[in-house]
């Protein structure tokens, strides 16, 4: 059981942009810039009348955040302190933390955050708007609090690494510097899925529109008076995915931004947009299992989760006409990044990046966080100097003053899906750690879930069944992704990809299953019945280059080389036959 050894005195928790609360019940920001060091509430600001929100995790209450719109940068100033404030973060025992400099805590090389405000189409106010329309056209909605980022980025040297960031939670994100100059609006029918679960597209919008993300329902005439000129409406989808055994299917509505118009012949928005203007990095499994593998005796952790994390980054207002929605004959507008468009996993990863180095900052070396879009993992690490104790361990941070250390930047924190206390083991990225025994396995609901699905597609071949690519492309995604907890699967991959290869991307086709693919699918269903599997995690050694180099060429054969020496294998003549293309040879 976890307890408290002794008080923590920390200062107040710092009042949030001042402004008025509309009736829409988010906050209009103001202009106000000083802003005071994070911490536990203390009790609300007299000077403002904002009771401090506690650092529990947020709910809806402060979910959208708009400010004015305005055309030039708001220029850069440093959050100011109050008297008497000090940034020594009081928790630390004295001597225990080094004079290192928080940026070094971070670990990571700066990604290249363009600059795409020069690019972008601008569509000027019309001397005759309504203050109605310019509203709904200049909303930028988000839940966080600009000023904690300008704050928190400055305390901690982190404002390089982030160039962008406060001018764009403030105006909006670009969604690209080649965005198409609209003629005339596209409005591209939905997908048939649409019209077969109408209450699950409802439900969504009613959903995004209660929250202040959408705003709607309008007429043609309206989104386009209001969006100041043509728009381009992409097409709602369901996807419907499989939860496991004994549960409903679960239901995701998402704008399909990579269709095309097959109207007019207007290509798809994702398609103007650059990938490499939106720079994104994570955490992957690797370097997770490194940290599991050298974890010391007593290390934690705990899992957070952002909730409805792409939905929470605000975009542009002159790029909001390549976002409209159509739902039954009538359109929507969209304030923030939808699923399914090309830059959202960047422009949200800013505000997440963000928040991990400077969380990463606050904790120092007593934690360590990884990230994963909006999955967030903290590890704490023990400390004979600490205030909270769990077993014979003491640690300088439970959850609840981990939480504290950026309650400032009130980030929205997903209350089910969140952890409530630091554990040994601990579920991240789809696996589950044990920090003790420095384990990785799959988490049980995940295990079921794939076992289910090899179970499903061999059912359905035993009853003479066909398969579409995608559903093959399904199958073959998650065994990629279980192989990190079976490594020796990796080998029974090529199948897959050999089979994939001969649906020659006709989605619309369908194949039976071959011999080796249903060999391949019974290893699988084997693996994944034994629910105690695991693959232990052992630090990795120092790296040697053995200098081994090997290739393919259907025109030719094999090479490879070994050190200073090398050897060639020809392919025999008739050697390409189906099943066997560069795949099967770069096997």
């Amino acid at each position: 059981m976890e307890g408290t050894l002794s008080a923590i005195t920390q200062p107040p928790l710092p009042p949030s942009r001042t402004g008025s609360i509309s009736s829409r019940g988010f906050r209009t920001a103001t202009s106000g810039r000083s802003i005071s060091l994070g911490g536990p509430p203390q009790g609300a600001s007299a000077s403002t009348g904002i009771s401090p929100v506690p650092a529990t995790l947020a709910t809806g209450q402060r979910l959208c955040t708009p400010a004015p719109y305005v055309e030039e940068t708001i220029p850069h100033s440093a959050g100011t302190l109050p008297a008497g404030a000090s940034l020594t973060r009081a928790s630390a025992p004295s001597g225990f933390l080094d004079d290192a400099p928080s940026r070094s805590f971070v670990n990571h090389d700066p990604l290249p955050y363009p600059d795409l405000t020069e690019k972008r189409l601008l569509r000027p106010r019309p001397p005759d708007a309504s203050p109605h329309d310019t509203e709904l056209f200049e909303r930028v909605v988000h839940p966080y609090n600009v000023d904690g980022f300008r704050f928190m980025l400055d305390k901690h040297n982190l404002t390089d690494l982030y160039p962008r960031l406060l001018v764009n939670l403030t105006h909006g994100f670009p969604l690209g510097r080649n965005l198409p100059r609209l003629k005339k609006s596209i409005v591209i029918r939905n997908h048939p899925s649409v019209d077969q679960f109408p209450s699950v597209v409802q439900d969504y919008i009613d959903a995004e529109l209660a929250a202040g993300r959408m705003s709607g329902p309008f007429s043609f005439e309206e989104v386009e008076r209001i969006l100041r000129g043509p728009i381009h409406s992409s097409p709602f989808l369901v996807s419907e995915q499989i939860a496991g055994p004994g549960l409903p299917p679960k239901y995701r509505v998402c704008r399909n931004l990579s269709k095309a118009d097959p109207v007019s012949g207007m290509p798809a928005i994702n398609s103007f947009i650059d990938k490499d203007d939106f720079p994104t990095s994570f955490d992957m499994a690797l370097k997770v299992a490194a940290a599991v593998a050298e974890a010391p005796p007593g290390t934690q952790g705990i899992a957070f989760d952002i909730k409805t994390f792409h939905r929470t980054c605000p975009v542009l207002p002159d790029h909001k006409p390549y976002l409209v929605a159509s739902f039954q004959g009538k359109f929507y507008i969209d304030h923030v990044h939808p699923f399914g468009a090309r830059p959202a996993s960047s422009n949200a990863g800013q505000i997440g990046n963000a928040a991990v180095d400077i969380w990463q900052a606050e904790s120092r070396s007593e934690n360590r966080l990884f990230k994963y879009e909006d999955d967030i993992q903290n590890f704490r690490y023990p400390n004979p100097l600490g205030r909270f104790s769990d077993g014979v361990f003491t640690y300088f941070h439970n959850r609840e003053t981990s939480l504290a250390l950026i309650d400032i930047l009130h980030i929205p924190w997903h209350p089910e899906k969140s952890g409530i206390c630091f554990a040994s083991t601990t579920t991240f990225i789809g696996f589950q750690w044990d920090l003790t025994l420095h384990r990785v396995s799959l988490p049980e609901k995940k295990r079921m879930k794939y076992l289910m699905r090899i179970e499903s597609m061999l059912s359905d071949d035993f009853e003479g069944k066909r398969f579409t690519l995608r559903q093959i492309q399904q199958i073959h995604g998650t065994l990629v992704h279980v192989c990190f907890v079976f490594p020796e699967g990796s080998s029974h991959l090529p199948v897959l990809s050999n089979f994939m290869s001969g649906f020659r991307d006709n989605i619309f086709v369908k194949h039976s299953l071959s011999n080796s693919v249903l060999d391949t699918l019974y290893w699988w269903q084997k693996r994944l019945e034994d629910r105690t599997a695991f693959r232990q995690l052992r630090p990795i050694g120092p790296v040697h280059h053995y200098k081994v180099f090997v290739d393919a060429s259907t025109s030719w054969g094999i090479g490879i080389i070994i050190g200073p020496l090398w050897h060639s294998f020809r392919l025999a003549p008739g050697w390409k036959r189906p099943g066997r293309d560069i795949c099967w040879l770069e096997t």
